[in-house]
């Protein structure tokens, strides 16, 4: 993060002389799917209403936004929900920062994050999971 305090007569941005100005955080390791409850990957193991889970993940956009977080990388979600919210923020339908979507990871089957719908044993499934999975979009 950088701040720096500038004179006003340097910066037609900033309107006080005495507050800072800071352009923005990222966050480079999110998941906008998990709650932050001790039970989160629970839930998430759980069958989930797709409707209810895109609605939380928008809430926590809209959170990281309103405390200065301008761009995230989200590392992992289900049935690309995220590439949904990131083009929602991007059309100005929702407030959020900027995403950089990974989508489901790609795991062996019971590995890391499995839950989120990346399992694949072999070639053939790693070729079926990459294009059954939408597009992480620009980065």
């Amino acid at each position: 993060m950088t701040c720096v305090r500038r004179a006003a007569r340097t910066s037609s941005s900033l309107r006080s002389r005495q507050r800072p100005s800071c352009r923005g955080l990222i966050n480079a390791h999110v998941h906008l799917a998990f709650n932050v409850g001790l039970d989160r990957l629970e839930k998430l193991m759980a069958p989930v209403d797709e409707l209810r889970l895109a609605l939380s993940m928008a809430g926590r956009a809209q959170q990281l936004l309103n405390s200065g977080v301008t761009t995230v990388r989200d590392l992992g979600d289900r049935g690309g929900l995220t590439v949904a919210l990131r083009e929602s923020i991007d059309a100005g339908e929702l407030a959020g920062p900027r995403i950089l979507a990974t989508t489901a990871p790609l795991t062996p089957p019971g590995g890391h994050c499995w839950f989120l719908g990346g399992e694949v044993a072999g070639p053939d499934q790693i070729r079926q999971q990459i294009s059954a999975t939408p597009p992480p979009g620009p980065t």
